[in-house]
């Protein structure tokens, strides 16, 4: 009788869990002490025990990097006040809508991926710009005590906002908004020199303004926005109530709406480094 022999192989499958890069010991202890990592610091965190949190409190631990931030892709409150940063990439926190990031040294914010934002403090800080343009969804801002010369808050929705503090920039002379009365008569916390405008970003080029150069037609429209522009203009999106780009153009006589639900849309018109937004009513 032959002898039958048989070889069985086995398949080990070896998973490895994914590490999120967290370079700063002091923000790598923080998490530690919350639970989300463990002794020894090695510039590693679980992401599994990171990216589905909604809410992180760092403040005051003399944190100088946020680098791993990125992988909390479900927060939603952020609360990093008194620490040492200089810079802030939030561009992946895309449901953030409390952001407290007061006294630091941040010298630029980018908040234009974050369109669910509604509170924000960022007072005590070095920035020279801060563009809200976009989020539309804004009811809170402080942001006095930094070194703005551009502050940018035309976002359509200026009603909603129920608190605003810009004080104490001395270079800045103008803030863009909706409606000029309206903020004149709701935000008294701005400097003597400072002034409320809806056109004070606007790019003049060959002595044409950005806003007068550019006309959008029939406001109400239904179906078919025109558009006329004397100077070229580098991309024209059109934004829904909850900051969601629903149609763009570029170089174009006319943007077609006709997929659009009626109700208020903003325009936001670019050239070069220069912004302007317009509403309009789809009917």
């Amino acid at each position: 009788m032959k002898k039958i022999t048989l070889l069985f192989l086995c398949v080990y499958t070896i998973s490895f869990s994914q590490n999120t890069y967290v370079p700063d010991d002091n923000f790598e202890q923080a998490l530690i002490d919350l639970g989300y990592d463990s002794e020894p610091i090695d510039d590693y965190v679980p992401t599994a025990n990171i990216n589905t949190l909604t809410n992180l409190s760092v403040s005051s631990k003399g944190i100088s990097d946020l680098t791993g931030i990125e992988d909390f892709t479900a927060l939603s409150n952020l609360l990093c006040w008194n620490n040492n940063l200089t810079e802030l990439d939030l561009s992946q926190n895309l449901a953030l809508t409390d952001l407290k990031c007061n006294g630091n040294l941040l010298t630029s914010l980018d908040l234009s991926n974050n369109l669910a934002l509604t509170n924000l403090k960022c007072y005590d800080n070095l920035l020279t710009s801060l563009d809200l343009s976009i989020n539309s969804n804004l009811d809170y801002l402080r942001c006095e005590d930094n070194q703005l010369t551009s502050l940018n808050v035309q976002n359509g929705t200026n009603e909603i906002i129920t608190f605003f503090n810009a004080t104490s920039n001395d270079n800045l002379n103008c803030i863009n908004v909706d409606d000029i009365t309206y903020s004149n008569t709701n935000w008294t916390n701005i400097d003597s020199q400072t002034s409320f405008s809806e056109d004070c970003d606007a790019l003049s080029i060959d002595e044409f303004n950005l806003n007068t150069s550019i006309s959008l037609y029939p406001n109400p429209t239904s179906n078919r926005l025109n558009v006329a522009f004397e100077i070229t203009v580098d991309s024209i999106l059109v934004y829904n109530i909850l900051g969601k780009v629903v149609a763009k153009a570029s170089n174009q006589n006319h943007i077609n709406l006709i997929h659009l639900d009626a109700g208020m849309y903003l325009v936001k018109i670019q050239v070069e480094n220069k912004t302007t937004v317009k509403k309009i009513l789809h009917e």
